[in-house]
């Protein structure tokens, strides 16, 4: 069964995936799906370009160093622990601790209460804006992917209504407001972020890293 993958964003459709490393244990090959990598408490989105029971390749956006014990998520419900093997320009490749079924983390089957696993998300804790008609209401981002974000608003919206959050450093985003409950509420992006800027964005933030380029 092809694994689903995550929009990347218009800046990488033209992305092939890469050849398969026949060297070691047979891997699946995946499209450029969108993951997130954390090393030393830091996050950064990566891309996921194949992977077996025993490890990974990712394409990352900032420099890694061989044996940094690390994390990936591949989406919402699915973390796995690893080591860095090796790095090779924007490669890095990822050891887990113990055999995963690779199949199983491939899938994008829906949970029992009939949600499909979100991709990746950045936690965070950044000032912006909610542009909702023509009020603007100041609001915490708390999370933030492609496709989404959990912000912490003061006042209580109206479930359903668009908005339009404004990050400094990124474009404005189109959104719908999908839930709130007390002070937290979730949007779901009209469209996706291209993640060469939110790669940017977040690198930026830490002083670090490159942008995805073709």
């Amino acid at each position: 069964m092809a694994a689903e993958a995550y929009d990347i964003g218009a800046d990488h459709a033209e992305l092939s995936p890469p050849v398969p490393d026949r060297r070691s244990d047979f891997r699946m090959m995946t499209t450029l799906r969108v993951g997130k990598i954390t090393c030393n408490g830091e996050q950064e989105l990566c891309l996921i370009r194949n992977i077996s029971h025993g490890g990974l390749m990712l394409r990352v956006f900032a420099d890694h160093q061989v044996g940094h014990e690390v994390t990936v998520e591949l989406k919402s419900d699915c973390v796995v622990s690893g080591r860095i093997a090796w790095t090779r320009d924007e490669s890095v490749g990822v050891t887990f601790a113990e055999p995963v079924d690779a199949l199983e983390m491939l899938r994008n089957d829906a949970g029992p209460d009939g949600r499909l696993p979100r991709p990746p998300r950045l936690d965070m804790h950044s000032r912006a804006r909610l542009r909702i008609g023509d009020t603007d209401w100041p609001v915490e981002l708390r999370d933030l992917s492609q496709g989404g974000a959990k912000i912490r608003v003061q006042d209580t919206l109206a479930v359903g209504d668009e908005a339009v959050l404004v990050v400094s450093g990124l474009k404005p985003v189109r959104a719908v407001i999908r839930w709130q409950v007390g002070d937290y509420a979730g949007l779901a992006f009209i469209g996706t972020i291209p993640l060469a800027d939110l790669v940017g964005w977040m690198n930026a933030r830490r002083g670090i890293g490159r942008r995805p380029s073709a």
